[in-house]
């Protein structure tokens, strides 16, 4: 086995290892994202309710006998404080996701770079392949005009 032959098998392993990382990147990646959007809908529904209670709220503080006022302005409260700790949440969970971004991106370059490596061992192979078959070739064609000659 000539010497890009030996790095070019040497480089397979490689090239493996960086496609599972990318691979495990991308996966993570996706999962956050997931996470990202079912916050989302948890911080719309949260806003839907804060919406409803403060229409409640103005209902009731525009009627004659307001009863249930203290009632709706501590359950409006409620919802508010759990909405804006949702918000909390998601923007933890943009950080994460902006910084598994950030790592996949890398194992991604890091992947390119081992492939590029890769393709020129590669193109290295069959160059030697080439000269290695035109030499073959060029023998052939010398022992067979030593043959002629001898005739």
């Amino acid at each position: 086995m000539s010497t890009p032959e030996r790095k070019l098998a040497r480089m397979k392993p490689i090239v493996r290892v960086r496609k599972i990382q990318l691979d495990q990147e991308s996966l993570e990646l996706a999962k956050i994202r997931l996470e990202k959007t079912e916050k989302m809908k948890e911080l719309r529904g949260h806003q839907r309710e804060y919406m409803f209670g403060i229409d409640k709220l103005n209902a009731e503080r525009a009627s004659n006998a307001p009863k249930m006022l203290e009632v709706l302005e501590n359950s409006v409260d409620y919802v508010k404080n759990r909405w804006q700790q949702c918000i909390r949440e998601l923007r933890l969970i943009e950080e994460r996701e902006r910084a598994q971004i950030a790592n996949t991106l890398t194992a991604d370059r890091s992947l390119k770079s081992v492939q590029k490596l890769e393709d020129r061992y590669r193109f290295e192979a069959r160059t030697v392949d080439v000269k290695r078959e035109q030499k073959e070739l060029d023998e052939i064609v010398l022992r067979k005009f030593h043959t002629e000659s001898r005739s």
